[in-house]
């Protein structure tokens, strides 16, 4: 009976030893081993995953293990093989010290591709290791691989067509909100600039000036006149000429007699006749039209004197018709505030 006891156990113990699942060893790291005396560097190359689809990113990322003083020139360049496998990234490589006294250099890569297929990466590249004494050793680029597959559905031969829809409106209030924000805050910029022109811009509206006076302007040309020299050479045609202008202009102006069709010589004849003169201006333009004939029809060559003379007449002439200022308009009597008998206490 002990016996067969004894052999019931054995049975079940090998049952369960067959049953239980076989356990693999864990993968030694990097640095579980030291480096051999002739081994310069060990590589690896680790991905991110397998299996991408067409355009989607990868990281790779190679380290190496080896003794200070040593440097790794990976082969970023061999990496790259048009549309099979694209770098879009690469970042500079850093080096961290490691147990045993040795140090790790690691460098990481953003892969892609653009065809769908199992792509080896840089397959037999070389590995530059610059060792302390000066010498460089080689080693092939450690195996990386991975598996590109369609963006397809199973049973798809197509791209889906992409949606084209348009956007619908009106917009979500959300966006209507900012909208409004918006509309509003243009709205005080350009009320602000208005308001800033509006003040720096003033109109002023200036009082036309009023002409000056006939006798003003009269007199005025009279006194350029007497500033010239007259004297010398045959220049009396040409100051009685001026002269007469001078005078003709003024009666024009101050007596409203207008003759444009006829001559000086006959304007200042029918201005003679104009019961606005009085007798003494009636002489003076006579004297003054007598010695104009004189120089201009009978060949008269006065001399400086009667030049002077010439001028004097015109200018008393002009001062002598010169209209009275008008009389102010009277103000209105202010009323009689002095205290009547009855507010001074006297009899009524």
């Amino acid at each position: 009976m002990k016996l067969l006891s004894i052999l019931i156990f054995s049975l079940f113990t090998v049952h369960f030893s067959l049953a239980a699942p076989s356990r693999r060893p864990a993968q030694p790291s990097l640095d579980a081993a030291p480096l051999l005396s002739d081994e310069p560097a060990r590589l690896t190359a680790t991905l991110s995953t397998n299996t991408i689809r067409i355009g989607d990113p990868i990281d790779l990322t190679l380290t190496a293990l080896h003794r200070p003083g040593t440097t790794i020139d990976f082969p970023l360049a061999g990496l790259a093989h048009g549309k099979d496998v694209i770098v879009r990234d690469t970042a500079a490589p850093e080096t961290h010290p490691a147990d045993g006294g040795l140090e790790r250099t690691v460098r990481h890569c953003t892969l892609t591709s653009l065809v769908v297929s199992n792509h080896v990466i840089a397959e037999n590249a070389p590995v530059l290791i610059h060792l302390p004494d000066g010498t460089t050793a080689t080693q092939s680029m450690p195996f990386a691989a991975f598996e590109v597959v369609s963006s397809l559905e199973e049973g798809e031969t197509e791209l889906r067509p992409m949606d084209m829809t348009p956007a619908h409106w009106p917009a979500p209030p959300s966006h209507w909100l900012l909208i409004l924000l918006g509309v509003l805050a243009v709205l005080l910029l350009a009320a602000a600039a208005l308001w800033y022109f509006a003040r720096r811009v003033t109109v002023v509206l200036a009082k036309p000036t009023p002409p000056p006076p006939p006798h003003a302007t009269a007199l005025a040309a009279i006194a350029a006149m007497r500033a010239e020299d007259w004297t010398g050479g045959d220049r009396q045609d040409p100051f009685f000429v001026r002269l007469s202008a001078i005078v003709r202009t003024y009666v024009e102006a101050r007596f409203s007699i207008r003759a444009p069709e006829r001559t000086t010589e006959e304007f200042i004849r029918d201005a003679l006749k104009s019961p606005d003169l009085t007798p003494a201006h009636r002489r003076r333009l006579a004297d003054f039209l007598e010695t104009s004939d004189l120089v201009k029809f009978a060949c008269h060559r006065p001399g400086t004197p009667e030049l002077l003379t010439a001028l004097d007449s015109a200018e008393t002439f002009v001062r002598e018709t010169i209209p009275a200022p008008s009389a102010p308009t009277p103000s209105r009597a202010a009323p009689d505030t002095a205290p009547s008998p009855s507010e001074k206490g006297g009899i009524p």
